[in-house]
């Protein structure tokens, strides 16, 4: 709320919305990272590609190690 200046229903609407966004095990959820990358395509009109801002190969090297 405070590092976004955002109200405090903004910012429970949105951590709300955040929260949905994640895995159990800490993995992006595909179809949530998309509608994220649509987002803000839409909001500033430059298309952002997944692997130039999320990388989950070293959460993936953990999970695979406490299997």
């Amino acid at each position: 709320m405070d590092w976004l200046k955002l109200s405090r229903p903004i910012a429970e609407k949105d951590y709300a919305r955040s929260l949905k966004t994640v895995s159990p095990d800490g993995l992006g959820k595909e179809s949530a990272i998309r509608t994220q990358l649509e987002l803000i395509k839409k909001t500033t009109g430059k298309e952002v590609k997944q692997d130039d801002v999320i990388d989950f190969t070293l959460l993936r090297q953990v999970l695979a190690e406490m299997k």
